[in-house]
């Protein structure tokens, strides 16, 4: 596996039902590279990315072991995650990027029918 990144500092972490608690984390991603020089003939020794896994700790733990939970971090994106123990340990699950959390407007014409994006 290929450590991409670390990630550390004070966010909030919100429930399902809506709660927040405010928490501090500190959680490393990574990245398994898979070999894919078999299937490839001009590179025995090529790889392409494969699952990235979250894990570290999110203090304080709060909510249920297990249950679906959002961490947003200090720098505006958002940890899906689940504590794996009461002493904070977590697996993530998937981190969105805040330019994604931002909603599109398809275009629409001048009588409110949607047009086709070009590019």
């Amino acid at each position: 596996m290929k450590h991409l990144e670390k990630m550390k500092g004070k966010g909030a972490i919100t429930s399902g039902s809506g709660g927040k608690v405010p928490a501090a984390y500190d959680i490393d991603c990574y990245q398994v590279e898979v070999p894919t020089g078999f299937l490839q003939s001009t590179d025995p020794n090529s790889t392409t990315t494969g699952t990235k896994t979250y894990e570290g700790v999110v203090h304080p733990f709060c909510f249920t072991l297990g249950e679906a939970l959002t961490l947003e971090m200090q720098d505006g994106r958002k940890l899906t995650f689940r504590f794996r123990s009461t002493d904070g340990a977590i697996t993530g699950i998937k981190v969105v990027c805040c330019e994604r959390l931002q909603k599109t407007k398809t275009p629409r014409s001048a009588d409110g029918t949607m047009t086709k994006r070009v590019g």
